[in-house]
């Protein structure tokens, strides 16, 4: 894609949580923390926190969307209508990754951390990214480069052809 059309492009990650969920809780610093380093960074991506706890259906409920996009500029629409994916989640968290409104590739299932969050955007975004980070003495900063990963797309592929390619993208 052009740089243009790479600016035109709205992603949006996102982190969908349950508040009973150990995991989720577990989450929640790393997520934070990259969210923090996305801003800092200016990375061309929303990250989102979307807490299902209180919007999925009842087990009686037998309305469900299949849909696994949106799209919306508004930020109160966007929010809305990522709740209401919470119906297509299964276990918790789920990190989805949007590009357009429709959800791109499979989910997340790699390291939770903020670097590996980092890598992934990269790769998403097709970006490199340069990370400053501090060596073990606490006084030399080092400069770490997260160029886009091919890993990330040869498990996808491994991951399509065992048939688990999940939504569309």
């Amino acid at each position: 894609p052009t740089k243009d059309e790479e600016d035109n492009d709205k992603h949006v990650f996102v982190n969908f949580c349950h508040p009973n969920s150990l995991w989720c809780r577990r989450l929640d610093w790393a997520w934070e923390r990259f969210a923090q380093r996305a801003m800092e960074y200016h990375l061309p991506v929303s990250i989102r926190t979307v807490d299902c706890g209180a919007l999925l259906p009842s087990s009686g409920d037998s309305s469900s969307s299949s849909s696994s996009s949106f799209d919306t500029d508004d930020e109160d629409e966007l929010q809305l209508q990522l709740q209401l994916l919470c119906k297509n989640i299964t276990s918790f968290p789920t990190l989805r990754w949007y590009c357009n409104g429709t959800h791109s590739g499979a989910d997340y299932h790699y390291h939770r951390s903020v670097k590996h969050f980092m890598e992934y955007a990269g790769t998403k975004l097709g970006k490199r990214i340069y990370l400053r980070a501090w060596h073990d003495n606490g006084v030399r900063p080092v400069l770490y480069v997260i160029q886009p990963s091919p890993l990330y797309k040869i498990a996808r592929q491994h991951h399509d052809r065992k048939g688990g390619g999940g939504g569309g993208g």
